[in-house]
C-alpha cells in the first residue's frame, strides 16, 4: 500500500472518529438545540412563561441593548456612543460593536433602532416555521451539525 493511500485511510479515520465524538457530544449538551444554554436563554426571553415567544419578546434583549447604548437618545447607535462607553465588563464593548458589525448594512458605522426592529422582525419570521406569530423552543435554529440552515435552505440538491 502506498504512502498516500496509508495517509489517506488514516485521515479519513480521523475524520469519522472526530464525527462521532461531535455528534456524542452534541446530543449530550441537548442535540441540535442549542443545549441547556439555549433553553435557559429562551426561558428569560420568554417574559410570559407560555413557551413560546413573540416578536415583542424577541426583539426585548436586543432592544434594551440598544437604548442602553443609545446614549444621546436620538434612536441611533454610533461606533462613537460605543468607543465611549465606560464599562468594567469583559467583552462588553466587543459585543456591542457585534451591533454596529450585523446591523450596519450601508457601512456608515451607525445603526438605527428602527433598522434593528427590522432585520428581528425578518429573523423571527424565518424562526417562525409555522407563521402561528410565535416561535417556541422546537421552532428554534438548530446549531451543530446543521448550523446556518433557514427555513427552506435545508435540503439544497445543489450542494456537495
Amino acid at each position: 500500500m502506498s504512502a498516500f493511500k496509508k495517509t489517506t485511510i488514516a485521515l479519513l479515520s480521523v475524520a469519522v472518529i472526530a464525527g462521532s465524538v461531535t455528534a456524542s457530544f452534541a446530543e449530550k449538551r441537548g442535540g441540535d438545540r442549542g443545549g441547556e444554554r439555549g433553553a435557559m436563554r429562551f426561558e428569560q426571553m420568554d417574559a410570559n412563561s407560555d413557551g413560546k415567544l413573540d416578536l415583542a419578546e424577541f426583539n426585548a434583549p436586543l432592544i434594551e441593548k440598544f437604548d442602553e447604548l443609545d446614549t444621546d437618545k436620538n434612536g441611533i447607535v454610533t461606533k462613537a456612543e460605543i468607543e465611549a462607553l465606560k464599562t468594567e465588563k469583559r467583552g462588553e464593548k466587543r459585543r456591542a460593536m457585534g451591533i454596529i458589525k450585523r446591523f450596519d448594512l450601508d457601512g456608515n458605522e451607525e445603526v438605527t433602532r428602527q433598522e434593528v426592529e427590522n432585520r428581528q422582525q425578518k429573523v423571527f419570521a424565518l424562526m417562525d416555521k409555522n407563521d402561528d406569530g410565535f416561535a417556541t423552543m422546537e421552532e428554534m435554529p438548530k446549531h451543530g451539525k446543521n448550523k446556518g440552515h433557514h427555513k427552506g435552505k435545508k435540503d439544497r440538491g445543489d450542494r456537495g
